[in-house]
């Protein structure tokens, strides 16, 4: 049984995605392709840093 009546099919994902876009503009969250992008760039940089 649904919780409310006015229930509609979707509107969880849609939630989430405000809920996202709101946590990225405080700066408290970052896409999972961004996270991984940084942690590449990051690991990259302690690599070259060891090599020297």
């Amino acid at each position: 049984m649904k919780r409310n009546a006015l229930d509609v099919q979707g509107c969880d994902q849609a939630v989430k995605g405000f809920r996202e876009e709101f946590a990225e503009e405080f700066g408290i969250y970052r896409p999972a392709a961004e996270r991984e992008s940084i942690t590449k760039k990051i690991v990259d940089e302690n690599q070259k840093e060891k090599d020297c």
